[in-house]
């Protein structure tokens, strides 16, 4: 296996893991390349080659066993440890994180969102601590947290940005439409745009 996945593979990862938690949960025990392929409307090589670059490679007439590939899959995309999490939010969007997150389950643990808006927790979502904007630093300084999660305004995002990196964040989960450290320099950063999606079922649109 490479020491540095593609970022093509990596970003398909998540999309094996959910098939192959349905299919672990339909007690399928076994599975083959090209019948992966059909499910995920890929190709039986393109497959095979994903899986083999993360040394995940089945065996001949046989293919792949699936609780051991959900399990090495799962292995690197880090669902085998707690990550602990905070949201640095506004104007409600925090909100929406914290019921993702909840419904996500699995090892991501939040622990507190920071805003200056008014925002209450309630419902099904696990007990999170909702502190002032103020408090970020604070906090950070007295727990092991691993990832940020920056939903504020674009204008706003790279002052927090700075803020979390100057307290030894190393991952950001970045809502804000903007993008931030895009070499990741300082931070591994994912930039989320949700508008982005939104364009792209346009031109679906468009062109049917």
């Amino acid at each position: 296996m490479n020491d540095f996945l593609p970022d093509v593979i990596i970003r398909r990862l998540p999309s094996y893991y959910r098939q192959l938690q349905r299919l672990e949960a339909a007690n399928i025990e076994q599975i083959s390349s090209s019948q992966l392929g059909e499910q995920m409307h890929q190709t039986a090589s393109q497959i095979r080659r994903d899986l083999n670059c993360i040394g995940a490679g089945g065996r001949q007439g046989y293919g792949y066993r699936v609780s051991g590939l959900k399990r090495h899959i799962g292995k690197m995309l880090g669902m085998d440890r707690e990550h602990a999490m905070v949201v640095i939010s506004s104007k409600g969007i925090g909100q929406a994180v914290l019921e993702d997150v909840a419904m996500m389950g699995g090892p991501f643990r939040l622990l507190a969102i920071f805003t200056d808006a008014s925002l209450q927790t309630g419902g099904e979502t696990p007990e999170v601590l909702v502190l002032p904007a103020a408090q970020l630093e604070a906090f950070l300084a007295a727990h092991d947290v691993e990832i940020a999660v920056i939903a504020v305004p674009s204008a706003e995002a790279p002052a927090v940005y700075d803020r979390v990196t100057a307290c030894g964040i190393r991952a950001v989960w970045n809502f804000a439409p903007v993008d931030l450290d895009h070499d990741n320099r300082r931070a591994t950063v994912v930039n989320v745009h949700l508008m982005d999606s939104l364009q792209v079922l346009s031109c679906k649109i468009t062109q049917r």
